[in-house]
C-alpha cells in the first residue's frame, strides 16, 4: 500500500492470484470462499481508485475523491469507472454490484450460502476487468506477470 492508501495495481494482481489459489483445492471451506471474495473485491477497489486518481482526463474533483474511502463508496467507483475508465464496464455493473453484495455479507458477518462457484465468478470478473484495464492504461498490468507464490506469502 502506498502513502495515499491505495494498493498498487501489482499488489491487486497478486491478490487475485491468491484468491484463485484459495479456490483451487479439493476441500474448499467457507473461509477459503470468503477469503477469495474479499481479495477479489479489494483488488477491484484498488484498481478503480488507482485508475481514477491518476488518469489526467478524469476530472480533478473525481481524482481527489477517488482516493478517500470515506468520500467515495465502491458503487460510486464502479459508476465513475463506467463513465471515465472503461465504458464497457457499464454492461457488467449489475453483476459487479451483485457480487459486491455477497462480499459485503461476508465482510460484515452476515450468514450467506455463497458457493465456491460464486466466489470464482467474482475472481474471474475481477481478472477480466484487470485484463481490460491493461488495454486502456499506460500502466499495463497483466495477470501473466504474477509470480507463483505460496498462499502465505501474501
Amino acid at each position: 500500500m502506498n502513502s495515499s492508501g491505495i494498493i498498487p495495481p501489482r499488489e491487486g494482481v497478486e491478490s487475485l492470484a491468491a484468491a484463485r489459489k484459495a479456490l483451487s483445492g479439493r476441500d474448499i471451506s467457507s473461509s477459503h470462499i470468503m477469503d477469495a471474495i474479499i481479495r477479489a473485491h479489494s483488488a477491484l477497489e484498488a484498481l478503480f481508485r488507482q485508475y481514477l486518481s491518476q488518469e489526467k482526463f478524469v476530472p480533478k474533483e473525481t481524482r481527489h475523491s477517488a482516493v478517500d474511502h470515506r468520500e467515495t463508496s465502491f458503487p460510486d467507483l464502479v459508476r465513475a469507472m463506467s463513465a471515465y475508465g472503461m465504458p464497457s464496464l457499464s454492461d457488467r455493473e449489475s453483476e459487479i454490484m451483485q457480487l459486491n453484495e455477497i462480499r459485503n455479507d461476508h465482510a460484515h458477518g452476515r450468514a450467506t450460502s455463497t458457493s465456491a462457484k460464486d466466489a470464482l465468478a467474482y475472481v474471474e470478473l475481477a481478472e477480466d476487468i484487470y485484463n481490460k484495464y491493461s488495454q486502456f492504461s499506460s500502466q499495463r498490468i497483466t495477470l501473466d506477470s504474477v509470480p507463483n507464490k505460496p498462499m502465505n506469502a501474501f
